[in-house]
């Protein structure tokens, strides 16, 4: 009796509802049939619009991505180094200029910056000399660089002890000692200077300094300021060579390793940039 009694009781509540969704769908196919061709028309256009194109899509996946490469990258505007693409005296003044001033030069007063600031007096004529930066190109742009100076670069003559007559500033020792290997031109009448770490102690190139006659130095920020402080070298008639031009394994310059370029903004202006505005000493970009 009791299972005869629920299923009377469950037909009769289908029963009961069959009507009502009956009804419902006949509202619902009439209201279907009520649309007019506009509306359908102005219906689909709302739909089209509220929709994103596949282009739209595509454009958003691009922006997204260059956003990731963006985080990625680092620092915006601080990965490429400030090279000019020509050796005009007024590019080379502004990339040495900007790159200390956008560092160190932040923290100077104008006083202070008006005291050590460059123009193109102080910038060496440096040629129109296109190289790819590595070591093989190094003795051609010097001698293109001696050329376009007016000084003979090729047969150096009337040498003195502590006067080199060129320095390449160079942002690391393994890059200094690149460059030497193609330097073999300016290996035979002179000796070259090896400032720099991991080669030679400060009191070997301090005696080096004070006992040896010769032209062409190499050396990185840090020692050279070093060397500066305690020895008797004199750059009063060298021309400063600025390595700018090379990257390491990790693509970075010597403007774009942090603990460089503060050695770098150092030098600029307690030594290279007074230097030039006392006394002949110039600067050039390789």
């Amino acid at each position: 009796l009791l299972s005869r009694a629920l299923f009377l009781r469950k037909k009769f509540n289908m029963e009961e509802l069959e009507p009502d969704f009956e009804e419902h769908r006949r509202e619902d196919s009439e209201a279907e049939v009520e649309l007019e061709p506009e509306d359908v028309e102005e219906h689909a256009a709302k739909r089209a619009a509220e929709e994103p194109s596949a282009g739209d899509n595509h454009e958003q996946e691009e922006q997204s991505q260059t956003k990731k490469k963006k985080k990625k990258s680092g620092k915006a505007g601080w990965d490429e180094p400030l090279v000019p693409r020509t050796y005009d005296k007024k590019d080379t003044l502004l990339a040495i200029w900007t790159a200390f001033t956008q560092g160190r030069g932040k923290t100077l007063s104008n006083v202070e910056l008006d005291e050590i600031r460059l123009d193109e007096r102080h910038v060496a004529a440096a040629p129109d000399f296109a190289h790819s930066g590595d070591y093989a190109s190094i003795a051609s742009f010097l001698t293109q660089l001696g050329t376009a100076c007016g000084r003979d670069f090729a047969t150096p003559k009337g040498l003195k002890k502590a006067q080199p007559r060129v320095l390449i500033v160079c942002g690391s020792a393994m890059r200094a000692c690149d460059l030497i290997r193609g330097l073999a031109e300016y290996k035979g009448d002179t000796l070259i200077g090896r400032f720099f770490g991991k080669h030679m102690k400060m009191e070997q190139q301090t005696k080096f300094i004070e006992d040896k006659p010769f032209f062409l130095a190499l050396a990185t920020p840090g020692r050279l300021q070093k060397l500066l402080e305690v020895t008797p070298l004199d750059l009063s008639d060298c021309i400063v060579v600025l390595d700018l031009v090379h990257r390491d394994q990790k693509k970075r310059t010597i403007l774009t390793i942090p603990e460089v370029k503060a050695a770098l903004d150092e030098l600029c202006q307690t030594q290279l940039f007074p230097k030039c505005v006392a006394s002949t000493t110039r600067l050039a970009l390789f």
